[in-house]
């Protein structure tokens, strides 16, 4: 099983996320199914003088998902409405490894945004 990046319309992340679970799901494919991360780190803002915490997308437009990719895995994700494609070179998917999907997930759990 390998890493993908599919990117989404920005703003539907989390619902390209729920799509591809569940299409995973009905259509008995979850063996070839690991797993579907949207990337979000915390943000502190201060609105009218109180500070709040919120999850801000850390790749905004992007889901990383964790499959066996077969031609009919591929044609179900990208055929998911607000899904435009897989990231790769001419739009053919390319994996990424485990060691880089793990540096992406650090790096947004350690950036915290303070805005001055």
């Amino acid at each position: 099983m390998n890493w993908y990046i599919v990117q989404a319309y920005s703003g539907f992340e989390n619902k390209v996320a729920d799509s591809i679970k569940d299409i995973m799901s009905k259509n008995s494919l979850e063996s070839s199914f690991g797993e579907v991360i949207v990337p979000t780190q915390k943000v502190t803002e201060v609105k009218k003088g109180k500070r709040t915490q919120r999850r801000k997308k850390y790749f905004p437009g992007y889901v990383l998902v964790k499959v066996d990719l077969s031609k009919q895995v591929y044609h179900k994700i990208k055929n998911i409405q607000k899904v435009s494609g897989f990231l790769g070179p001419e739009g053919k998917p390319v994996p990424v490894s485990e060691s880089e999907i793990e540096k992406i997930i650090n790096q947004a759990n350690q950036s915290e945004i303070n805005p001055s």
